[in-house]
């Protein structure tokens, strides 16, 4: 076992009481912060539960062991969505980022960045870095690296990429460690960018050689080993801006399933980990301490609205949402855990507004459905899905619902997630299927442009429609939380009435950790930084 793994089981042990009492009294409905009427059982804010304030100095050494929700296959930020979800944890142990988000006080903060302004008139912000920043390379960390690495970012498509280039229309170095940026609308929101991959700054040497891209990065750890998809193990550096950090290496590792991932953080084996299963994280957060995020559109079903497949007709899709029982999903497919709504931003949501979602009508649904067939529609889909326990659930509900109001449903089971994104994203090739928006309140425009602007490359459904595309570029340029309010709350009307998708639940992103872990600082997104990170 690991260094300090008996004594960490021992601390568990001790500590187990007191931290299911306090967890349960954040759980409970009984007001407060974190709870409101209606949603028995279910937090409804971000932040850190459970966790011992640290006595004395952070201890100095050791190993952290993390095991994320999906195992990245590369290092570069610009390959895949750096988000919590998939891996970027582990970029940000490398790369550090810009800015961070703060839960508690519902704004960014800066990390790598010495500050980050908005000018008066909404239309350029401006970047400060600290000075004397290094990467590992020992190269310095200033304006221009920063700028050749957003664009080489841009060019790469990565994330966000189509938002930030139709919104801004120069970066210029004013000074070796300032940059600005000019837009061409206001958005307040664009500090997020630079919580995930716009904010991870490669150094040049890093992709000097298009062949042979180099994980180098100015963040704590540097990297020593890396196993695509299976392991990455990172170690401290000396000169990191804030000295080295207290852990001397942190192992990112594999495992599968939720539950799994639970167990070997009882047993000592980890001492963190990525949860979404809303079943896993009910008891999780009952035993542990950790970052807790709730999620809008957290479960959907996935349409696949292209010409050539039955979803391509309206009136199918509203029978779909007509004939779906959110309830009954969530009591299938997480035995009861979890929040069932119909609603793209439910009550907890900052942006819950008035938009009329719709209701589970199965009279309703058999209408549309004759009406759909009766113009030629094909009414036998092909739902995609993982073959694991939950999904089998998830797609048996969905037929016997669907089935009932006359869509024949034939479920195709594919063996991995690599799969599935192929079939989902890759090869459009499916009627509906299981899928995730994953929307934090704070980056609610970000997530919802990707998932349903028409020239997005994240458009899974391919939906297309300019009236929602003008309508997501209002989310993103309003100014002050009633425009972008009111901005949301016609999204969301918009998609409850083409039916792009169909929402059934909305459920958290639970990060535990340790009794012992100290100093893990939570950003957006379930992305967890790790400089000042200890176990002791």
């Amino acid at each position: 076992m690991k260094r300090g793994g008996m004594r960490r089981i021992a601390a568990r042990l001790a500590a187990a009481a007191g931290v299911c009492g306090l967890l349960a009294a954040c759980a409970s409905s009984g007001g407060g912060d974190n709870a409101r009427p209606g949603l028995e059982g279910l937090r409804t804010v971000a932040g850190v539960i459970g966790a011992t304030p640290a006595t004395g100095s952070p201890v100095q050494g050791g190993t952290l062991t993390f095991a994320g929700y999906s195992m990245r296959a590369n290092l570069d930020p610009a390959k895949s969505r750096p988000i919590g979800s998939t891996g970027s944890t582990e970029l940000a142990a490398v790369y550090d980022t810009l800015l961070r988000y703060d839960a508690a006080a519902g704004d960014y903060r800066p990390q790598l960045a010495e500050s980050f302004t908005e000018s008066g008139d909404h239309l350029s912000w401006t970047l400060r870095l600290r000075p004397g920043v290094r990467f590992s390379d020992g190269s310095a960390l200033d304006a221009d690296a920063v700028i050749g690495s957003i664009r080489r970012y841009t060019r790469a498509h990565g994330a966000n990429s189509d938002q930030f280039t139709r919104t801004v229309v120069g970066m210029d170095r004013t000074g070796d460690d300032e940059v600005v940026f000019r837009l061409s609308a206001p958005w307040t929101g664009f500090p997020a960018l630079f919580t995930f991959g716009y904010g991870m700054i490669i150094a040049p040497a890093g992709y000097a050689d298009p062949a042979g891209f180099r994980p180098l990065g100015a963040g704590p750890f540097a990297v020593r080993d890396f196993t695509p998809g299976v392991s990455l193990t990172v170690s401290a550096r000396d000169d990191y801006w804030r000295g080295r950090p207290p852990l001397d290496t942190v192992r990112f590792v594999d495992i599968s399933g939720d539950k799994p991932k639970t167990d070997a953080l009882r047993s000592g084996d980890i001492d963190m980990a990525f949860l979404r299963d809303p079943e896993v994280i009910g008891a999780a957060t009952g035993s542990f301490p950790g970052y807790y995020e709730p999620l809008s559109l957290n479960d959907v079903l996935q349409i696949n609205n292209r010409d050539g497949h039955p979803g391509a007709d309206p009136a199918l899709r509203r029978a779909i949402a007509a004939a779906l029982d959110p309830s009954a999903l969530v009591e299938r497919a997480y035995a009861g855990a979890g929040l069932a709504t119909a609603e793209v931003f439910p009550q907890w949501s900052r942006w819950h507004g008035d938009a009329a979602a719709p209701v589970h009508d199965p009279e309703q649904a058999r209408r549309l459905v004759q009406q759909a067939a009766a113009g030629g529609t094909d009414t036998t889909l092909t739902y995609v899905s993982l073959n694991d326990p939950v999904s089998q659930a998830t797609a048996t509900a969905m037929q016997a619902m669907l089935g009932a109001v006359g869509i024949d449903v034939r479920v195709d089971y594919v063996a991995t997630v690599t799969d599935l994104v192929k079939r989902l994203y890759a090869d459009f090739d499916y009627d509906i299927a299981y899928g995730s928006y994953s929307v934090p309140d704070p980056v609610a425009e970000l997530r919802l442009t990707a998932a349903l602007e028409s020239r997005s490359p994240n458009n899974v459904v391919g939906y297309r429609d300019a009236g929602m595309d003008r309508l997501l570029a209002d989310a993103q340029h309003a100014v002050g939380d009633d425009a972008k309010q009111a901005a949301f709350t016609r999204i969301a009307q918009k998609i409850h009435d083409d039916v792009p998708f169909v929402p059934w639940a909305t459920g958290p992103n639970f990060v535990p950790w340790a009794p012992d872990v100290h100093g893990a600082v939570p950003s957006n997104d379930g992305i967890i930084l790790l400089d000042t990170a200890w176990v002791g």
